[in-house]
């Protein structure tokens, strides 16, 4: 694509999610996930009714811990 290729990207509906739990006052663990409904991404141009792509980039999940010495 070049700088003044027009596109158009759909809506899509993403879900994320955080959850955390603190072990202790040293410790706390947490658990993240993105587009864990596994949206897709659609574009379009040069116009809306001219279809060029659609990219699933699948949902992602980490895992986080925290600690305080």
């Amino acid at each position: 694509t070049t700088p003044l290729n027009l596109r158009f990207i759909e809506e899509a509906f993403v879900l994320d999610a955080r959850l955390k739990h603190k072990v202790n006052k040293n410790l706390e663990i947490s658990l993240e996930g993105t587009n864990l409904l596994n949206s897709a991404r659609e574009q379009f141009n040069p116009t809306v009714d001219s279809f060029a792509e659609i990219n699933v980039f699948g949902p992602r999940v980490f895992l986080g811990l925290r600690a305080k010495f």
